[in-house]
């Protein structure tokens, strides 16, 4: 799944929360977005048109072997 780079306007409090999550989580303040907005438009509801739901199965997809790497990468103490 290919990236765009998009301009947010995000209020400090939230950008700082999310910021700290993301630090938590390992992941850069870009990736934890990603995530945490994939999340939010999956619950959000199921995408209407049909090249879009195949766009949400891929970036599932990556998440998911993403999450499994960083797994490993865990497991093997390098975090």
């Amino acid at each position: 799944m290919s990236s765009e780079r998009v301009t947010l306007s995000i209020n400090a409090v939230t950008r700082q929360l999310a910021a700290e999550a993301a630090e938590r989580a390992g992941l850069s303040l870009s990736a934890w977005a990603d995530r945490a907005l994939a999340y939010y438009a999956v619950r959000e509801g199921a995408p209407e048109h049909d090249h879009l739901a195949d766009d949400l199965t891929e970036a599932l997809a990556d998440e998911h072997e993403l999450a499994a790497a960083d797994d490993e990468f865990h497991q093997r103490g390098a975090a």
